[in-house]
Order: structure tokens, then C-alpha cells, then sequence
């Protein structure tokens, strides 16, 4: 390795590319799928009970545990593709030989050249997600294969290091949430959105994450 990447500047550098992208990212689309969930009832309600259910089963729901809920990895899969992780273009480069582009005839990519995609226009393509805007966490159970799709940690040898932390993190997060705080039962904390609509959270602008519009208050919640 080069002295000049082993100066403490570059190390620093390093170190606050890890702090913002295993913090943002993940608090980002943990806004965007506390919001969409707590404004639908039959979201919500299938999510407490699939919880509960488990929990009945179970007992204590640790991280192996959460992750076999189907519904509940349907919510995070359908908050992921609507907070879209890092919304920039990523460049690649062409390797070698020539690449061809699958679905299409005789179209290949010349050894060289610069291609890129965000997850923006995968994650809102309607002929893959039908009602792009929508929230709809069943879309992931009725169609496993969407997951080819969800490119919100990027794809291949250079997808992100973080995505297992980031999953666990989602998992915990949204299972602790709805499993110790009912947003149904008649006693106990009821957590509710404080004014927040989908239009907090929808994206209006690339700033290498996703913006909101300016001037949007900040989302949040309370228990009454």
C-alpha cells in the first residue's frame, strides 16, 4: 500500500466514510419503514401479530429468530428499496471483454467504457414494482425473486462490507419496536406518528444519500 494511504489524513478519511455509512443509511431507512408502517393498520397489525406469534412460540425473539418472520423481512426489504441506500450513480468500468447486456440482442458493452445506475431508478422501475410509490411489504412474499432487484447495499465484489450489520441492525430495530410496543392494544404505550406523512420521507433530490424536500419537518413519533 502506497505511504500516502497510510497517512493519518487518509485514515481519517477512511474511518468517516465507516462512521457515516453504517449510521445514515441505516437510521434512514429505519425512518422510512417506521413511517410507512405506522400509517397503515393492516401493516402494522399483521406485523404485531406475526411478532407476537413467534414471540408465544419462542419466548425471548433473538436475531436467528427475527430473521425467519417472513413479514417482518418483507417490511425491511420494501423500506430498503424506498429509502434506496445511496441514491448517487456508481461507475464501473467494462472489464476486458466485451459485456454483454442480458434481455437484449447483440447489445454488448465495449472493454473500457464507464457504465452506471442508481438504485432510484431500479427500486421505482414499475415493470418490477408494480405501484412503485406504494408501500407493500406482501409484493416480497408473492414474488421471492424480487430480491435479484433490492440494490440498496449495490451488487457483486464491490456491494457494501456493512450489509450484515445493517440488516441486524433493521431486524432488531423493527422487532423490538413492534414486539414491546403495541400500536393496537387498548393498554399499555400506543406509538404514533406526530403529524408525519409519506411526503416526509419521499425523495426529492441526490445529495449522494437521499434529500427530502427543504423545509420538511423532521419525522417523528410519540407514544399517547
Amino acid at each position: 500500500m502506497p505511504t500516502s494511504e497510510k497517512s493519518l489524513d487518509r485514515l481519517w478519511q477512511e474511518g468517516m466514510v465507516v462512521v457515516g455509512a453504517g449510521t445514515e443509511t441505516t437510521a434512514w431507512t429505519l425512518v422510512v419503514g417506521l413511517t410507512y408502517i405506522l400509517m397503515n393498520d393492516n401493516i402494522r397489525q399483521r406485523l404485531e401479530s406475526e411478532l407476537q406469534g413467534a414471540r408465544a412460540n419462542i419466548g425471548m425473539l433473538h436475531l436467528k429468530d427475527l430473521e425467519q418472520l417472513p413479514y417482518l423481512s418483507a417490511c425491511i426489504k420494501e423500506s430498503l428499496r424506498l429509502s434506496y441506500g445511496v441514491t448517487s450513480r456508481l461507475p464501473r468500468v467494462a472489464p476486458l471483454q466485451p459485456l454483454e447486456v442480458p434481455g437484449t440482442k447483440d447489445l454488448r458493452i465495449p472493454p473500457g467504457v464507464h457504465v452506471s445506475m442508481n438504485s432510484v431508478m431500479i427500486h421505482r422501475n414499475p415493470q418490477l414494482f408494480p405501484d412503485p410509490n406504494v408501500f407493500h411489504p406482501e409484493r416480497w412474499l408473492e414474488n421471492p425473486r424480487l430480491s435479484r432487484y433490492l440494490v440498496s447495499f449495490s451488487k457483486g465484489a464491490r456491494q457494501c462490507l456493512g450489509i450484515n450489520l445493517a440488516y441486524a441492525e433493521l431486524y432488531m430495530a423493527l422487532g423490538a419496536i413492534f414486539d414491546q410496543f403495541k400500536t393496537t392494544d387498548e393498554e399499555g404505550p400506543r406509538l404514533k406518528l406526530f403529524g408525519a406523512t409519506a411526503n416526509d420521507v419521499a425523495i426529492a433530490g441526490d445529495m449522494f444519500v437521499p434529500s427530502v424536500v427543504s423545509g420538511n419537518k423532521h419525522v417523528k413519533a410519540i407514544f399517547g
